[in-house]
């Protein structure tokens, strides 16, 4: 269960994975939404979301718009079926996609904006990180993610996250201001000791 509130202190202008804007009315409207992938857990407010654009990958913006619900979970487990409501489908004008691996510049206003890339998560379909830059700062915001250590090891090669990795003795060309980072199962007890590889998991299935 995310307990991220969506506030990026370097980069107050911006929410990430929170669209309640009565959350933080003390702090500055955000000028822009991002989501990184469509768990409910991350969607609180974006059904009553009308501004300003939401960025994610374009997996997330399809699958968002495809999403149904039904408004009764115990007459869908009886076999009752009720009318069928795709819950974000008023966002199609909202929702921006921006390609993985690809540093994207997001306008924000006439005079100000940020360069954002998107890397995959290895969450879910969709799911991706944000490595947002600008305004001499630099952050990582993982969302939720697999960290395998194929994955981990993946990043450290990644063309945009090289300036910011320490190479044997060389120190980082760059560095992050901060990493705002999935930490639901950082826990050393027996009950999170083991989890499958995901590659098993598909095997199964």
């Amino acid at each position: 269960m995310s307990t991220f509130k969506g506030i990026v202190k370097e980069f107050p202008s911006i929410r990430i994975d929170q669209f309640r804007t009565s959350l933080d009315r003390a702090s500055t409207p955000p000028l822009a939404f991002f989501l990184s992938h469509v768990h409910s857990d991350h969607l609180a407010g974006l059904e009553s979301c009308k501004s300003p654009f939401i960025y994610c990958s374009p997996a997330t913006k399809e699958i968002l718009l495809r999403l149904e619900k039904y408004p009764h979970r115990m007459n869908f487990a009886k076999g009752i079926l009720e009318t069928r409501k795709q819950t974000y489908k008023h966002l199609r004008k909202l929702l921006k996609a921006i390609p993985l691996d690809t540093p994207t510049q997001i306008d924000l206003t006439p005079d100000h904006s940020l360069r954002v890339t998107l890397l995959d998560a290895n969450h879910c379909v969709g799911a991706v990180m944000f490595l947002v830059e600008g305004d001499g700062k630099a952050i990582l915001y993982t969302g939720d993610i697999r960290s395998e250590i194929w994955w981990v090891n993946a990043l450290t090669r990644h063309p945009m996250l090289l300036p910011y990795v320490r190479h044997n003795d060389k120190k980082p060309i760059k560095r992050l201001d901060c990493v705002y980072l999935d930490t639901t199962f950082a826990s050393k007890g027996d009950r999170y000791k083991h989890f499958q590889p995901k590659q098993e998991g598909l095997t199964e299935l």
